[in-house]
């Protein structure tokens, strides 16, 4: 089930980005001399990249764990942490305002230090599904591709 929800959840970041794209074609506005809608639109799209390929690599390593209730975990981390940071740096870029190193008052240094934390809390997904893959294979050797991954995900 996570699973299907995480290739939904990019679908609908990827309609999303669709629909901010042709936003930005009738928006001149910039931010630090960019269009204001590139930074919303490049996390948007790493969101679908992100989500997609966590579905991937569970699938690749080992299928079993795309239908465990740690990955279920894992897909809710990956969407609650993503969602929050496209949320708020769409929000910020209609209102023509950084999302990123934004400390012109008390809420804005707050939003930003929460921005950090789900940073590490999305990043955490991938460890954690490193983790869960190797736990998945237990005592017997893994594929090269398979340790490649929990490798690549480790670090």
């Amino acid at each position: 089930m996570a699973r299907k929800v995480l290739i939904i959840y990019g679908a609908l970041m990827l309609l999303t980005l669709g629909l901010t794209y042709l936003v930005s074609l009738g928006d001149t506005r910039t931010l630090r001399e960019v269009g204001i809608w590139v930074k919303p639109m490049k996390f948007m799209a790493a969101t679908v990249l992100f989500a997609w390929t966590t579905v991937w690599l569970a699938q690749l390593c080992a299928p079993p764990v795309s239908q465990s209730q740690p990955f279920a975990w894992i897909a809710a981390l990956l969407i609650l942490t993503s969602l929050f940071e496209v949320t708020y740096i769409t929000y910020q870029a209609a209102l023509g305002a950084g999302s990123h190193y934004n400390n012109s008052d008390p809420l804005h240094a707050f939003m930003f230090g929460l921005m950090g934390l789900a940073a590490v809390g999305l990043t955490a997904t991938q460890g954690w599904l490193a983790w869960v893959i190797w736990k998945t294979h237990g005592p017997q050797p893994m594929s090269l591709l398979t340790l490649g991954v929990v490798t690549g995900l480790s670090t």
